[in-house]
């Protein structure tokens, strides 16, 4: 059986998904103390103070153990649940595989946390969720399929296509963090995914994409917010965006 060249670099794509994609260290980490935990070989404690920086984000993650953390001083951020305060003297646990963070500082502080990892030796501290997310999509309707990369930075959600048959360069698009304007996602843990846009309907994005039933489509999106539809613009040759 011959498979069609989207197919092949889709399967290529997927492949590279599932491999971790962000294995480093959480920035403003500082490690105190690193030591074999007694009678568990295959463990370890960790000992680290964490500063957070106004703007900075702290995506949604897990561990391959259990964290305790302690807010030596606290500060504003906004989640999913909107904005409030981490409390200078809050403490709190996290057990294995359990998903938390998805924040970012809002306020004029720098937060500082001590935490303290028991974990499983030999494996990154973080395990990131949505950290970064890549995927196959032929965004351009060459035939040929695009990859398509999500990056979360400090207050910034980086969208970038790498077109795969046409010849022309790399191009990409930012977003903000927050609800209170249009070309931004209302949350740090934004998801990437391959979809299509609704021509037909009464509030698609201009005469290019009225020509046709459906067009291929990038959403961006978060729980609270109506998604952002990436798409190519054939007509500047540049990546346009587009919500309701």
């Amino acid at each position: 059986m011959r498979l069609s060249a989207i197919a092949v670099r889709a399967a290529i794509v997927s492949a590279f998904i599932a491999a971790p994609l962000l294995a480093q260290d959480l920035p403003g980490r500082t490690e105190l103390s690193r030591t074999d935990l007694t009678g568990a070989p295959s463990m370890e404690v960790v000992q680290s103070l964490t500063e957070l920086k106004p703007g900075d984000i702290l995506a949604a993650h897990s561990h391959h153990g259990v964290e305790t953390v302690y807010v030596l001083e606290g500060g504003e951020i906004e989640s999913a649940k909107g904005k409030s305060m981490l409390e200078t003297g809050a403490s709190s646990v996290n057990l294995r595989d359990a998903v938390h963070g998805g924040f970012t500082v809002v306020g004029g502080n720098t937060i500082k946390l001590l935490t303290v990892h028991v974990v499983d030796k030999n494996r990154p501290l973080y395990a990131w969720v949505n950290a970064v997310t890549s995927i196959g999509i032929d965004l351009d309707e060459d035939g040929v399929a695009d990859v398509a990369t999500m990056r979360q930075r400090a207050g910034r959600i980086e969208v970038s296509v790498a077109f795969g048959g046409s010849g022309r360069a790399a191009s990409r698009v930012e977003f903000g963090i927050g609800s209170d304007v249009q070309q931004a996602t209302c949350l740090a843990g934004a998801t990437l995914t391959a979809d299509s846009m609704d021509c037909a309907s009464a509030d698609s994005p201009g005469p290019q994409c009225d020509a046709k039933e459906r067009k291929p489509a990038l959403v961006l999106g978060g729980e609270d917010c109506d998604a952002i539809r990436v798409y190519w613009d054939s007509e500047t040759a540049t990546l346009g965006w587009w919500r309701r």
